[in-house]
């Protein structure tokens, strides 16, 4: 079974899987099925992520492709915008999820409220 189908089965089963902030799995719904899916989903484990994380990513690219989209040339938050999206782009090419995920919400925390924490 792909990683794909075992995500899908798993969901029409009433668990919902999604990456913990650490890069694992994190497995909610009815504790019934996800005990049932357990020892599939730990057997399955490195393929199951490498799925939720392309998911993610492009879930992740295109918010800030969506948050970005107004920025011009002129505007004061452009700077750390661009710095950010620098160590975005490093994060994806190391394959760094976490890292990755870390670096959006900085991008987001500087685009919606002008970099100010």
């Amino acid at each position: 079974m792909t990683p794909q189908a075992i995500i899908e089965q798993v969901n029409a089963d009433g668990v919902r899987l999604a990456l913990s902030a650490s890069g694992g799995i994190k497995a909610s719904g009815d504790q019934g099925a996800v005990n049932r899916w357990l020892p599939i989903i730990l057997e399955n484990k490195a393929d199951i992520v490498a799925a939720l994380v392309q998911g993610d990513w492009l879930t992740a690219w295109r918010e800030v492709a969506e948050l970005t989209s107004g920025l011009t040339a002129d505007d004061p938050r452009l700077p750390l915008v661009m710095d950010e999206l620098l160590a975005w782009d490093d994060a994806l090419q190391r394959g760094n999820w976490v890292a990755f995920r870390q670096t959006a919400a900085r991008v987001r925390s500087a685009v919606t409220r002008g970099g100010q924490s």
